[in-house]
C-alpha cells in the first residue's frame, strides 16, 4: 500500500504510451519517483 508515500510523477494507464512516459521520466529525472498505475482485469461474473 502506498498511502503514506508521495511521488513526483503519477501516470494512469500502463499501456504502451504510459510505459514509455514512465521510463523516460525515470531516466530523465534521476532520483525522481514515478508511480505507474494500471486498473487490471475485470472479472466477469457468471451469475
Amino acid at each position: 500500500q502506498c498511502q503514506d508515500q508521495s511521488f513526483d510523477y503519477i501516470i494512469v494507464g500502463a499501456g504502451a504510451a504510459g510505459m514509455i512516459v514512465a521510463t523516460r521520466l525515470a531516466n530523465a529525472s534521476r532520483g525522481a519517483t514515478v508511480l505507474l498505475l494500471e486498473a487490471g482485469w475485470r472479472s466477469k461474473s457468471l451469475e
